[in-house]
């Protein structure tokens, strides 16, 4: 878990948060905040203090947030048909 933590933080601030900074600091924070959210509910001592549907939650935020701000650094948005699978 911890190792999946450092990953999706990492590579969501590098690549995402990062790109907004400049063009849409609001987005950006939204993003962070989005991250430490999911990081918070990942930092457990044993799997069995995971919260599953928080965790569903917050990534399906995180998700909606990426899919949204897509289009602010030139990406296109997913179609419906494409999120559905």
């Amino acid at each position: 878990m911890a190792a999946n933590r450092v990953s999706v933080a990492l590579r969501s601030t590098t690549i995402f948060a990062g790109a907004f900074d400049s063009r849409d600091p609001k987005r950006a924070a939204a993003i962070r905040e989005k991250i430490e959210q999911l990081k918070a509910l990942v930092d457990v001592s044993d799997l069995k203090k995971l919260e599953p549907e928080k965790l569903r939650i917050a990534g399906e935020g995180q998700i909606v947030v990426l899919q949204t701000a897509a289009p602010t650094i030139g990406l296109r948005s997913p179609s419906l048909e494409e999120i559905v699978q």
